[in-house]
């Protein structure tokens, strides 16, 4: 039987950070299947999926709970795999023009239409012309069957005459 861990990290950037992970994860037999890691600004923010042999799991979650340090703090959760229902996936790309609280209005309107945020990268870049911050984003969502993809585009770009928005399977 296979255990299923989320393990998030947070803390200061350096190198050998990702290595450690991996080396706690291979030493208790595991198999890290996913992750989403980051340097914000100096700081490293991750998400690991680990699979690990059940037989495994107290040696594992004390391996984890060593990498802790002052500079990095580790929380370890197992989960369960959802149950899967009738809703699809599909990828969004946005481009508009930055302001403060853009995200809270596209949050607010794919919570209205039901859909699901699983997975969202954003950042703000420069305009090619005038310098202008535009706030760029791309998201994968799960959506309930029912909703058509003309009316979650519709919807959004409804929000601002400056949304650009374009929506694809996923890969």
């Amino acid at each position: 039987m296979i255990d299923h861990y989320l393990l998030t990290l947070i803390g200061t950037d350096r190198p050998g950070l990702v290595e450690s992970i991996a080396r706690t994860i291979a030493k208790s037999g595991g198999n890290w299947e996913e992750s989403r890691l980051a340097n914000l600004r100096g700081k490293f923010a991750g998400m690991v999926l680990a699979a690990v042999p059940h037989q495994n799991a107290a040696d594992f979650t004390q391996q984890v709970d060593a990498l802790k340090t002052a500079e990095l703090s580790v929380r370890i959760t197992r989960i369960q795999t959802p149950p899967s229902d009738n809703r699809r996936t599909r990828h969004l790309r946005l481009l508009a023009n930055d302001r403060p609280g853009i995200l809270h209005e596209l949050s607010a309107a794919l919570t209205s239409l039901n859909a699901n945020v699983e997975e969202l990268t954003s950042d703000c870049i420069p305009a090619p012309m005038s310098n202008q911050s535009l706030f760029q984003a791309t998201c994968r969502l799960s959506l309930p069957d029912s909703l058509a993809d003309e009316s979650l585009i519709a919807a959004l770009e409804n929000l601002a005459d400056d949304w650009m928005v374009e929506l694809a399977p996923p890969d």
